[in-house]
């Protein structure tokens, strides 16, 4: 048997026993019906039961997995730290909202956001991602040379 999943690399178990990772080819099976399970970590698992022919000839597996909703839709609040050489930003702007800082921080939902800050030297606009319950901090350097905020 030929075991091939989409994405590839995902555990393999056949009959409740580890096989390895996909694609996997599989030997010696015994004639008869075979229970096959696939999981990848941010991917649904899935089962299917397999029959490997009295004609011993080839069978192959090919499974698709869907992403699990614990990857599409990240969630929880998590919170952004800006550090800054200088006084503090005149604005910040996240997903189009302004946004207040309190000691330098402020909390957001999990996930990708757009933050833009004005400084006095310029304007800096980065996408960062915020995961629940941790901490991103936010270097923004101000330079007075000419070459404004980066």
């Amino acid at each position: 048997m030929y075991v091939t999943t989409l994405p590839a690399g995902a555990d393999v178990w056949l009959d409740g026993m580890y096989i390895g990772h996909s694609p996997k080819l599989v030997d010696g099976l015994t004639i008869g019906r075979h229970s096959l399970s696939v999981a990848k970590a941010g991917w649904q698992g899935r089962d299917l039961p397999v029959t490997i022919p009295e004609s011993g000839g080839p069978v192959i597996a090919s499974l698709a997995l869907e992403r699990s909703e614990a990857t599409i839709a990240p969630r929880g609040i998590g919170r952004l730290v800006l550090h800054t050489n200088e006084a503090p930003p005149s604005s910040i702007i996240v997903d189009g909202s302004p946004v207040a800082l309190s000691k330098g921080a402020c909390d957001l939902p999990a996930g990708s956001h757009v933050v833009v800050i004005q400084t006095r030297y310029g304007r800096v606009t980065r996408r960062v991602t915020i995961y629940g319950e941790m901490s991103t901090d936010m270097i923004v350097r101000e330079e007075a040379d000419g070459e404004g905020a980066k």
